[in-house]
């Protein structure tokens, strides 16, 4: 499946308020239970501090991926969401980051896991891609971002 049909508008946000990276976790996760994707959000926050805790997750470019596989995610999703102002995330670069994407996923489905973490990983390496994220204003235009660099990368 492509990451462009999977995408839940409802779990995309423009304008994110949040001042530290544990402040940007909760939110992204009360946005992911309100929209029924999680069982269990206290046990997903644990997991997704676990993963962080392990290594950051901000790949740098201003973007981090917190994510993780757990018992308290009832369906594989994921949240596209820029912050209001930059916020520090241990990033690779050591930049702040501004784009946050989280990946929820159940803990049976590893292979689905690793899929969308790889076609995810493939379109952040695009600086087009990249550059469309910073600058797209609709839910429109984030979907079709994602078709146009999927065409263009031939991912499925």
């Amino acid at each position: 499946m492509k990451l462009s049909e999977s995408i839940n508008q409802n779990l995309i946000e423009f304008k994110l308020e949040a001042n530290e990276k544990n402040e940007v976790i909760d939110q992204v996760i009360q946005l992911l239970a309100e929209n029924q994707v999680l069982t269990d959000p206290e046990q997903y926050r644990q997991d997704v501090l676990a993963r962080e805790s392990q290594s950051t997750t901000g790949i740098g470019m201003g973007i981090a991926i917190p994510h993780a596989k757990s018992s308290g995610v009832k369906e594989t999703s994921f949240t596209l969401v820029r912050l209001a102002r930059e916020v520090e995330w241990q990033s690779l670069d050591e930049k702040p980051v501004n784009y946050v994407i989280m990946l929820a996923v159940p803990d049976s489905a590893k292979q689905e896991f690793l899929k969308l973490l790889s076609q995810l990983s493939t379109l952040l390496m695009e600086d087009d891609f990249r550059e469309g994220l910073q600058q797209a204003e609709s839910v429109k235009e984030i979907i079709e971002l994602f078709k146009t660099e999927e065409e263009k990368l031939c991912l499925s």
